[in-house]
């Protein structure tokens, strides 16, 4: 078994000054207007926050180099003050996707897989700037001083993605989880969009959370000492998206955009018990999606290698969820992609039938 690295229990001091100086230089009152796309978290929210970014997540390497134990909270200041010495101005640091919603979820059960993190960064462009901030996430680890850091950037990621162009400019490093709950780093200067449905549109400002964090170190908060958090939503409409998400339903806009469509997201949320907020606009929606994720992902191989990609990094060993997955995925070509081939529709359908197959049998053996 690999050896498991930690972050020092004690945290230099003038390293947490350098810290809450760039930290405190964030005003988001300048930047926010408070309408309907924003609020602010309340306590219990704002607590379940606070454990989320303060519990240990393993990033495991692809060799026998050890597994680390990242504290997300304490990665991320170190993260900034990395940036900062190499002249790069990380801010607006948001957490973002399913991670977010869990925190804004009332029952405290909502699943989600990584921690997506939104970071602002003036220009990712440029190579020496893309080549700082993948230097600054290394320097941020807790490797052992002896190991080859150039090495690193590889082993212990599970994919580095730049992307440029007219709508998009802005890097992904995603940090390797073993059991799938990757910590994902989107550096953005622009994103045409940022979410897929409304339920997955929130995005938490963490800058003011990571300065009370080091500044006060206090882990027991009430009404009285916690700080402000600002949720936003990308969606349009805050308290909308916030009632899609309590009641469980599923809406999306422009589903054209996405790539994909957004079609394999919406099937994934339908096995999980959301279902459409208009049925009938949603059939129309099922078509666009069909329609985008046939555009995008034209063969076949291509088809079966981002559906079995997605089934083995969003369910784990949740196999009734899976099979519900892809029943629905087949429901859903079979219905609403009449326009494809029959030849494209039939490879396709039959690729989700055999996995459907062999999920069964483990299916059978999880719920025995």
């Amino acid at each position: 078994m690999n050896n498991i690295i930690r972050y020092s229990s004690h945290i230099d001091n003038s390293y947490i000054s350098k810290s809450l100086l760039s930290l405190q230089s964030f005003s988001f009152e300048q930047q926010i207007d408070f309408d309907y796309n924003s609020s602010i978290l309340n306590l219990s929210q704002t607590k379940r926050l606070f454990s989320l970014i303060d519990s240990p997540i393993l990033i495991s390497s692809k060799t026998t180099l050890p597994t680390l134990t990242v504290i997300p909270s304490i990665f991320l200041i170190r993260l900034k003050n990395e940036a900062q010495q190499r002249g790069l101005d990380l801010h607006d640091i948001k957490l973002s996707g399913g991670a977010a919603s869990f925190v804004l979820d009332p029952t405290g059960d909502l699943a989600f897989r990584d921690l997506d993190f939104l970071i602002s960064v003036n220009d990712v462009t440029t190579e020496l700037n893309w080549s700082n901030i993948k230097q600054a996430v290394f320097d941020s680890l807790p490797l052992p001083n002896h190991e080859n850091q150039h090495l690193c950037t590889e082993i212990y990621t599970d994919k580095m993605i730049r992307i440029i162009n007219e709508h998009d400019r802005w890097g992904l490093i995603s940090l390797r989880n073993v059991d799938g709950r990757n910590l994902e780093l989107k550096f953005v200067e622009h994103m045409k969009r940022q979410y897929q449905f409304s339920v997955d549109s929130f995005q938490i400002l963490l800058d003011p959370l990571l300065n009370f964090f080091y500044l006060t170190r206090k882990f027991h908060l009430n009404s009285i000492n916690f700080p402000t958090i600002i949720v936003l939503s990308s969606y349009g409409n805050f308290s909308e998206a916030l009632q899609h998400l309590h009641y469980r339903l599923i809406d999306v806009k422009a589903p054209e955009e996405l790539r994909g469509g957004g079609l394999l997201k919406y099937c994934d949320l339908f096995a999980r018990g959301f279902r459409p907020t208009n049925q009938t606009q949603m059939k129309d929606l099922q078509r666009y999606m069909c329609s985008r994720f046939f555009i995008d992902f034209r063969d076949s191989l291509t088809q079966e290698q981002v559906l079995f990609k997605y089934v083995t990094s969003h369910f784990g060993t949740d196999y009734d969820v899976r099979y519900r997955f892809l029943r629905c995925l087949y429901d859903v070509i079979s219905t609403d992609s009449v326009w494809l081939s029959g030849f494209e529709r039939i490879c396709f359908l039959r690729t989700i039938s055999t996995m459907s197959s062999s999920i069964m049998p483990l299916k059978l053996t999880s719920n025995g």
